[in-house]
């Protein structure tokens, strides 16, 4: 697992490493965040209703506010495969987001060609992204999809960004500057199942041509081995990072 991560870039955990039960319970939590209802005594830290015009909708920290949400990442066990992937001591959750895609071909729908290391510089090293789907995805759900050996930073041209919609023309530009092959593997998952992401790794989304929508749930995680730029935005990340609630521990030998 450590091996095919360091060189892919990339993790996929089985079916049944999260509880199909836990899954389920968050995604019929959903309409309480679009609604900005909380079982914790706990906001949100903001949401974009996109998909109200047919766009895509993300909420920031759904699991300090819904309960479904924190027993997701509480509950499931899962720092411990996460661990032996990451081979770290200490496991923590240092912020989530959701994202909600409906069904459609709307570009709005998408996320561009990025790396999460060039929308928050304020972690360098020391953290990964989780990705769980809070449905059955495929290729055609518009679900993530990475592009392999892509965290390498000599071989890939950094892409211009999540809000750079066309990804056509994105990867177009971004295979022409790199000296490494460029290749797209869309993730297929079932409900239970995950990824797990280096921080450099470049990767996006498409459009949802399913008949349901897509919900998915982004979960930045580090361990003891963070190094963070002081001089970059944090956020309000850097004050709750020793926070137990805001920021649970998933593992810790």
């Amino acid at each position: 697992m450590y091996n095919q991560f360091q060189n892919e870039g990339f993790h996929l955990f089985d079916e049944g490493a999260i509880a199909v039960e836990l899954i389920d319970a968050a995604f019929n939590a959903i309409p309480d965040l679009f609604d900005n209802k909380s079982d914790t005594g706990l906001s949100h830290w903001g949401i974009t209703k996109g998909h109200e015009q047919g766009a895509l909708t993300r909420v920031a920290q759904p699991h300090i506010c819904s309960e479904a949400f924190y027993n997701l990442l509480t509950k499931s066990d899962i720092g411990t495969s996460i661990a032996q992937v990451l081979q770290c001591n200490k496991l923590r959750v240092w912020g989530s987001q959701l994202y909600y895609k409906p069904h459609g071909n709307n570009p709005k729908t998408n996320v561009g060609w990025h790396r999460d290391s060039q929308h928050m510089p304020f972690f360098k090293s020391g953290v990964a992204t989780l990705w769980i789907p809070l449905i059955d995805v495929t290729p055609d759900t518009g679900a993530l999809c990475y592009v392999p050996k892509s965290h390498h930073l000599n071989l890939f041209e950094t892409p211009t960004g999540a809000q750079d919609l066309d990804l056509e023309t994105e990867a177009i530009r971004v295979m022409e500057h790199s000296t490494s092959q460029w290749t797209e593997h869309a993730l297929t998952l079932s409900r239970g199942s995950f990824s797990i992401h280096q921080w450099d790794l470049i990767h996006g989304s498409k459009a949802n041509y399913a008949n349901t929508p897509r919900a998915a749930l982004s979960v930045g995680i580090y361990t003891e081995h963070l190094k963070v730029q002081d001089t970059e935005n944090d956020y309000g990340y850097k004050q709750i990072l020793d926070n137990d609630f805001y920021c649970p521990v998933l593992f810790e030998k």
